[in-house]
């Protein structure tokens, strides 16, 4: 029932819209996944269940547009994602040289 709510949601907003709000959460998904990675290999068991928690929240809401409203919506995904690995692995990279000046 609330996928359905969903759905009728994202087919009522304008397309550019739509396509920005799934770069964005497609964005976030990338954000929390990096940041999910990088907080298990420093075993920091917490952190990393919080943003595996968050991903899946995202990815569902993300991924139901998509598949349901219109599978075009995959061009702003896959930038979203790539603008999401991209900038969280120089963010992470700039922080650690910081540190160690």
């Amino acid at each position: 029932m609330n996928e359905q709510i969903l759905v009728e949601f994202m087919q009522s907003v304008p397309l550019w819209a739509l396509s920005l709000m799934i770069m964005i959460w497609v964005f976030m998904i990338d954000l929390l996944y990096a940041l999910w990675i990088l907080r298990t290999t420093q075993g920091k068991a917490f952190a990393a269940a919080n943003y595996g928690t968050l991903i899946y929240l995202f990815s569902v809401s993300a991924f139901t547009g998509i598949l349901e409203v219109n599978n075009l919506l995959l061009i702003p995904a896959m930038i979203g994602g790539w603008l999401g690995s991209y900038l969280t692995i120089k963010w992470d990279f700039r922080k650690k040289r910081l540190i160690s000046s």
